[in-house]
């Protein structure tokens, strides 16, 4: 079965928000990128990446990282790994 873009996005959105990597739902937006519109440090994005594989049971490899850049970024990376 296919996971819906919809419930992702809603699951991520939940997710940042809980575990404090946003402050506000205002900050969810598709297009914010992590390093410049919410000021994330190298250190901030490795160990986002680690709690957000544990939280959708994927594996985000080294390159996946590097292309993901936004909020959008991410969640077509978890759509497409839920997919797979």
């Amino acid at each position: 079965m296919k996971t819906n873009r919809t419930e992702i996005q809603q699951q991520l959105q939940d997710f940042l928000l809980k575990e404090g990597w946003i402050e506000s739902i205002e900050e969810f937006q598709l297009e914010n990128s992590f390093r410049g519109d919410l000021k994330f440090t190298n250190r901030e994005m490795q160990e986002m990446f680690f709690m957000t594989e544990n939280e959708f049971d994927i594996l985000i490899t080294a390159q996946d990282e590097q292309e993901t850049e936004t909020i959008g970024d991410l969640v077509d990376l978890i759509v497409e790994k839920k997919n797979l």
